[in-house]
């Protein structure tokens, strides 16, 4: 799915889900990003398993959470999980120390497994603030 599509998909099928949630441009980033790797209908599925086990909980989507892959993924399918540690925040110190694992499909588009631990990083700081690093 290209940006356009998740954008749209984010429209008309994770928005109404959540009513009131407002996501901001680096959030809706992170969610092309996951997105990028399904195509419409494997997207909703995905979208209608999450909501069904967890969403009707929640006040806001969480990508991590519904693109997770399975524990015993088929071998068409290659993830990388990418750790990544917050180091710094003036604003809110308590997420100093917080761990975030991150799922990537490796296939998903051409270079972006060279790129993603940097692109992880950059997309948490947008989103939650501070410094994040990747740790090995």
């Amino acid at each position: 799915m290209d940006n356009n599509e998740a954008r749209e998909f984010i429209e008309e099928e994770l928005a109404p889900l959540f009513p009131n949630w407002k996501p901001s441009g680096p959030e809706i980033e992170i969610w092309q990003n996951w997105l990028a790797c399904y195509n419409w209908q494997q997207a909703k599925d995905k979208l209608q398993l999450y909501y069904a086990q967890a969403g009707r909980k929640m006040c806001r989507p969480n990508a991590k959470d519904m693109f997770q892959p399975p524990i015993k993924s088929g071998a068409a399918d290659t993830f990388i999980r990418i750790t990544i540690k917050c180091i710094e925040h003036k604003k809110s110190p308590n997420y100093v120390g917080i761990r975030r694992g991150v799922y990537v499909k490796q296939s998903c588009r051409p270079g972006f497994a060279a790129t993603a631990q940097e692109h992880v990083c950059k997309s948490f700081e947008q989103v939650y603030g501070g410094t994040w690093i990747v740790e090995k």
